[in-house]
């Protein structure tokens, strides 16, 4: 729920705004000669009620009680009601019916403190103006008569043979005219006050889904900071065009023999020391790419990784989510195998081949990671899967293949978290019988 500290807020914006439209209202006919205005009245006026709600809005800033709140908050829409009704006179009263719109603003407002504050204050603004009307038309008080409200104790206040003043002098109405002015006014004002009742409700409303909204929100950035902080793979996110790292996870400092201090708000190229930097800049710079091996050095110690950059926007601004998948074990294995003499073929669970040396590669033209055993290696006279090392673990085969005779060796390898082993397996060539 929005706090009425909150709605104060928007309520004095709004009595500042009912000022100035009230102030140029006044100005603009006084400055063009349109009608005789005691301007400087309205104007002083004007600027002494913007003076005192300023200061009763610092005053009643410092107030936390809700009660004491309130309380002011209703001083100050009697006290701008009457202002407004004396203003409303002395620019030309029931002469200047145009004027009357302003008494619309604060019942509008009226809305963002309670449900029953906007038809209180129609009823006060229509009470203040009915009054005035009474004042400056005292014919108006037969028809106060005739509906049963005892008008007697205003005759002292005008006498009907007093000379209308205003805005046009030796102006005159039928009282008929005044009468349908002000039931119209008090008609509008109740329907501003049932509408400003909605609208209020409504922006209260939205008000709170937009709290929660921006809760839920807050506790997003909250979990995915998190997840960002608990990522096993060293993991920074950083501002795509300066490259300057917004945050790390303990796995990205740790793998650097860092704190967070020591990286948060710096270039991540002044970070870690990439021996190409450029390519992690173009996979950076690609909204979204991949530089498969970057060596980069902690002290004297060089580290191969696997650098991947993902966009992220925000607000309008792109960062970019870089990850380091250390592959140092990874690279030696593969070069030792490349390094080997014997074609080496790993064949997982399902038959297919999983990886190979350079050797294997030569040997069995177009050969990809996936591509069926069976295929690759069927001979006849053998099964299909001749390979499979069986309950020994190990496995021996003579194999012929186009190009030439092979000794095959197959060991079988159990992978964490796979009933099925994988499959190791080694052809060289055959030494032919003496």
């Amino acid at each position: 729920m929005i706090s009425l500290s909150e709605r104060k807020r928007l309520f004095d914006d709004l009595w500042l705004l009912t000022l100035c439209a009230i102030f140029l209202a006044a100005a603009l006919p006084w400055f063009l000669r349109l009608a005789e205005l005691d301007f400087a009245f309205v104007a002083w006026s004007v600027f002494a009620c913007a003076a005192i709600l300023h200061l009763v809005s610092v005053a009643t800033d410092r107030l936390s009680a809700p009660r004491s709140l309130s309380a002011a908050l209703g001083f100050v829409q009697l006290a701008g009601l009457l202002i407004l009704g004396v203003l409303w006179h002395r620019a030309g009263g029931l002469q200047n019916p145009v004027f009357l719109l302003a008494f619309a603003l604060p019942v509008i407002g009226a809305g963002l403190l309670s449900r029953w504050q906007p038809y209180a204050t129609a009823l006060l603004a229509a009470l203040i103006v009915g009054a005035v009307a009474f004042v400056e038309a005292p014919e108006l008080r037969w028809y106060a008569d005739q509906i049963g409200l005892r008008a007697g104790w205003l005759q002292s206040l005008g006498e009907p043979s007093a000379p209308p003043a205003g805005l046009f002098p030796g102006f005159y109405a039928p009282p008929n005219y005044f009468v349908a002015l002000l039931v119209l006014f008090v008609v509008l004002l109740l329907g501003i006050a049932v509408m400003s009742e909605a609208i209020a409700s409504l922006l209260l409303r939205l008000y709170e889904k937009l709290g929660r909204s921006v809760g839920a929100l807050d506790e997003a950035h909250s979990l995915g900071a998190q997840i960002l902080q608990e990522a096993p793979l060293p993991t920074a996110l950083l501002f795509a065009d300066t490259f300057r790292i917004v945050q790390a996870s303990r796995s990205f400092t740790a793998h650097l023999a860092t704190s967070a201090g020591a990286v948060v708000g710096r270039n991540l190229f002044d970070v870690v020391r990439f021996s190409y930097p450029e390519m992690v800049e173009a996979a950076i710079a690609r909204a979204g790419g991949e530089a498969p091996i970057c060596t980069h050095r902690v002290g004297d110690a060089m580290h191969l990784v696997r650098a991947r950059a993902s966009p992220l926007v925000q607000g309008g601004t792109v960062f970019a989510c870089l990850s380091l998948e250390p592959v140092d074990e990874i690279a030696s294995l593969r070069a030792a195998l490349d390094a080997a003499a014997p074609a080496i073929l790993v064949i997982d669970a399902g038959g297919g081949i999983a990886c190979f040396n350079e050797s294997a590669g030569e040997l069995f033209a177009g050969l990809r990671p996936g591509a069926s055993a069976r295929r690759l290696l069927s001979n006849d006279g053998l099964p299909a899967d001749w390979w499979q090392p069986g309950t020994r673990g190990r496995r021996k085969q003579r194999l012929a293949l186009s190009k030439g005779s092979f000794e095959a060796a197959s060991v079988a390898v159990p992978i964490a978290g796979e009933r099925e082993p994988f499959v190791v397996l080694t052809l060289q060539p055959a030494e032919d019988p003496a």
